[in-house]
């Protein structure tokens, strides 16, 4: 009698799989649900002073993953710290 090496069953691991991502989609749905969540405004960097130079290197090719990440070079910051760099200046 050969003994049959251990693996894991496949539908077992499909089933697996299928029941994880449906409690990360509910556990993410409930906790955007909660009250204390707080929507923040943002304002665009270049919006806020024309002499700031961008540099979003996962816009172009020149990067670790050797494409384009995002579709757009653009950076954001909340509306409650872009009021403390127009205090500064």
């Amino acid at each position: 009698m050969t003994k049959r090496p251990w693996y894991f069953p496949k539908r077992l691991l499909v089933i697996s799989f299928l029941f994880i991502s449906f409690f990360l989609v509910v556990l993410q749905n409930h906790l955007m649900k909660q009250e204390n969540f707080k929507q923040t405004e943002l304002v665009e960097l270049i919006k806020l002073d024309n002499s700031i130079k961008l540099d979003i290197r996962y816009a172009t090719n020149n990067n670790l993953a050797g494409r384009p990440v995002y579709s757009e070079a653009r950076a954001f910051l909340p509306k409650t710290r872009s009021n403390s760099i127009d205090k500064s200046e």
